[in-house]
């Protein structure tokens, strides 16, 4: 046997145990197993969850949209995210998209960070208002979503509020949400850790502060997109816009309806004047809504024997025959049945004898017009009946510059307040703003339309005494420190009153200047 041929036997094994090793492919065979490899990777899924419900109840909120990409669950560390002009906007610059594929990153650097930080361990969750009569928008919006989560590829949260109510940033709602998840999974959100970042920032250039206020509501680290997507340093030129829960006036407790004519309080003149009395007292509860006039009626009338008359005031601003059955069955001849009286008159709290010296009556009566055709069918009809009145008002009075025209943004804010925090969610059977029986901090409520305020608004007229009244005093609206539950009280100073459309910036009104704010 020739070496070459010797040379060539030895090779063919080697050969063959070459081809043989499964761990030696051709660069054929490996493309070929390549699309395979590739396919394996884990695809990443969303959905959209069955709405959360918002304490207004199913027939009076939309409610709350929450999608879930990636199966992804809120840890301890949380990097929350306004959407629109943080980290998505339309395309060409306009203010509004046209369609569901409207849009793109707001910077090529969004995606990268986004992706960072998951890999840091952060979870990621998107925050986003999306209230309009419009239903278009909400439409198109859930189509969006996961197309920009897809985009982004990696796992995360996304909550949409689809109406005006507790979701509605500034108000934490849709945060409390994220927070309620962690806790499921056993995890307690690290605050020094987690931020969110919002363009609503009330800069110069930024369109609100709604982002800004809703960090300082949910306690989290606030920073601009310009910080976190482009390193750049924090703005200090800023203020925060509108009316200031802040500042608002509580120190002095809640003065108790006494009878002593020493006593220096509105309700106690009002009290121990009547105490003379033998004919009776009305007493006419002058406020906004949600300015505390049930709320006072609970905790200081009704005990000291006051039956409440509400009504609503219709546009003749005409006396109602039942309010006028309730003045007769009152002051006058007691009804001849308790069937007769059933069909006729409606009182807020039972009577325990026909004749009731004190009534409480709160009608809207925001104008002297509307205030003289009941105080003058009470003079008229009831000459020894005596009238007085007790205006609600903001503390410090009614300085339109700071809480609106007759009051009302306090009176928006209280709305807000009482609807998303104090109390039981309002069953879907009873109209917006109407109390379900309950006593003190534990009425139902709705929030109040907004047209209500805007009512009250334009026809407020400062009650004087010249309207017929024998008395005017001024009951200034204070929460008691001592017997509002803490987290009731520390909620009530959360940035609310923006929950109603609009924005605060445009009042020209600023709550809290930054530190580099050089005005506008």
């Amino acid at each position: 046997m020739t070496a070459r041929a010797a040379n060539s036997a030895d090779e063919q094994p080697n050969q063959r145990r070459h081809r043989e090793d499964p761990s030696s492919k051709t660069s054929r065979e490996q493309h070929r197993e390549g699309p395979r490899r590739r396919a394996q990777k884990p695809v990443l899924v969303g959905e959209w969850q069955l709405n959360l419900t918002s304490r207004m109840g199913t027939r009076g909120s939309k409610g709350c949209g929450h999608y879930v990409y990636g199966g992804a669950r809120p840890g301890a560390k949380i990097a929350a995210f306004d959407l629109d002009g943080t980290v998505i906007r339309p395309k060409g610059g306009q203010s509004f998209p046209k369609d569901s594929f409207d849009w793109e990153f707001c910077s090529p650097s969004v995606v990268p960070k986004l992706r960072e930080l998951h890999r840091q361990g952060y979870s990621l969750v998107l925050i986003s208002n999306q209230a309009s009569p419009n239903p278009k928008l909400a439409t198109d919006f859930t189509r969006k979503l996961p197309f920009v989560s897809r985009k982004i590829g990696v796992p995360l949260n996304a909550f949409a509020c689809w109406d005006f109510d507790e979701f509605r940033k500034p108000a934490p709602g849709m945060w409390d949400a994220v927070c309620e998840l962690a806790a499921r999974g056993g995890y307690d959100v690290d605050y020094e850790k987690s931020f969110y970042v919002g363009d609503a920032a009330g800069r110069s250039t930024d369109h609100a502060d709604t982002d800004r206020k809703f960090a300082a509501n949910a306690g989290l680290q606030f920073l601009t997109p310009e910080e976190l997507f482009g390193g750049e340093e924090a703005d200090p030129d800023w203020a925060l816009w509108g009316w200031n829960p802040l500042a608002y006036n509580h120190t002095r407790e809640l003065e108790a309806l006494v009878t002593s004519s020493t006593s220096s309080s509105a309700l106690a003149n009002i009290a121990s004047q009547v105490e003379a009395m033998s004919a009776g007292e009305v007493l006419i509860l002058i406020g906004g809504p949600a300015s505390g006039k049930s709320h006072l009626y609970e905790r200081l009338l009704k005990p000291k024997g006051y039956t409440l008359l509400e009504y609503e005031t219709p546009r003749s601003l005409a006396v109602p025959k039942h309010a006028l059955d309730v003045l007769d069955g009152t002051f006058g001849a007691p009804p001849v049945s308790d069937a007769d009286a059933s069909s006729t008159w409606t009182l807020a709290s039972s009577i325990d004898s026909p004749r009731v010296s004190r009534l409480a009556i709160c009608p809207s009566l925001p104008s002297r017009r509307s205030r003289h055709n009941l105080i003058s069918t009470i003079r008229s009809t009831f000459p020894g009946v005596a009238v007085r009145g007790l205006v609600f008002a903001p503390s410090g009075g009614f300085d339109e510059a700071v809480s609106g025209r007759g009051g009302v943004e306090v009176w928006k804010h209280n709305s807000v307040w009482r609807m998303a925090y104090a109390g039981e969610p309002a069953s879907a059977s009873v109209p917006a703003g109407v109390d379900e029986g309950a006593q003190g901090g534990t009425a139902r409520h709705r929030l109040v339309p907004l047209e209500a305020f805007k009512r009250w608004e334009r026809d407020w007229e400062e009650p004087t005494l010249d309207e017929g009244f024998d008395s005017l005093e001024t009951h200034e609206f204070r929460l008691d420190q001592e017997t509002t539950p803490a987290a009731l009280y520390e909620a009530w100073h959360q940035w609310l009153v923006d929950v109603y459309p609009g924005k605060a910036i445009k009042t020209g009104r600023v709550a809290i200047p930054g530190p580099g704010f050089s005005g506008r």
